[in-house]
């Protein structure tokens, strides 16, 4: 994750007077590993990993690539409540949300495309 779309992300959040979200940049490998720490006030001494999984969505944004299998392992792990995979690259989607189904053991509840290169 780029850090300006962190500062980005993190200006949305204040405008909309969203207080209960932290955006970070990580390694999506070491996400669950070491992630940098959280400064939301009141969660500083947490980690990722010890969010309760069953309150816990996370939502992916990775490269045309799709998602490395160490991050997915690791995701699989963790297994929070909800994934939401958004994609511009729809065949490394595909690869990595049959995994997410047969491996992570989510369903698929929703999909919607959207031609962002019209």
């Amino acid at each position: 994750v780029q850090e300006k779309a962190i500062q980005e992300a993190t200006a949305n959040a204040k405008s909309n007077n969203i207080k209960n979200c932290q955006f970070m940049a990580a390694s999506a490998e070491a996400i669950f590993k070491s992630p940098p720490k959280i400064k939301l006030e009141g969660f500083e001494d947490q980690r990722v990993q010890d969010f309760p999984r069953d309150k816990t969505v996370v939502v992916l944004d990775p490269p045309r690539k799709g998602c490395s299998e160490e991050f997915l392992k690791q995701l699989y792990e963790y297994s929070p409540q909800r994934v939401v995979y958004m994609s511009c690259g729809p065949n490394t989607q595909a690869r990595d949300a049959k995994g997410i189904v047969e491996i992570g053991g989510y369903e698929i509840t929703s999909i919607q495309p959207y031609d962002l290169f019209p």
